[in-house]
């Protein structure tokens, strides 16, 4: 099973990364290639990502835990090649008044793991990057 553990250090208090990361529904305000992020009709836990090309993929948020300013969600549907995928990211505050964050994840595949993996990977330091800009 794949895994991807991504860390990255910003200069801002855990609870303005925390602040970003928190609104489930938000992904689209700080993950390139995501267009927008709509709510489920059925279910507030569930996210249609909707990226630039036009794609939809269907994500649940499992847990939410401002205590620990983490959040866990897997992957339901959609035009990505992965089964029991499971995503936590976690931000946590350093002594020197900044704060880091954390983004795993592990999942399975029929695909090509390493080429599935360096796109993950790519995509979700964007993430990271993108948040480094905008906090």
């Amino acid at each position: 099973m794949p895994t991807i553990a991504l860390s990255r250090d910003y200069r801002v208090p855990a609870t303005a990364i925390w602040g970003r990361i928190r609104d489930f529904h938000a992904l689209h305000t700080w993950l390139p290639g995501i267009a927008d992020t709509r709510h489920d009709d059925q279910d507030p836990a569930i996210r249609h990502v909707v990226r630039e090309d036009g794609a939809v993929v269907l994500e649940k948020q499992l847990a939410t835990s401002d205590d620990d300013m983490s959040v866990r969600y897997t992957i339901l549907a959609g035009d990505v090649p992965v089964r029991d995928f499971e995503g936590v990211i976690t931000v946590r505050d350093r002594r020197d008044a900044g704060s880091t964050m954390t983004w795993d994840v592990s999942f399975s595949t029929d695909a090509d793991e390493s080429e599935l993996t360096a796109a993950l990977t790519e995509l979700l330091t964007g993430g990271l990057r993108r948040l480094d800009e905008t906090a």
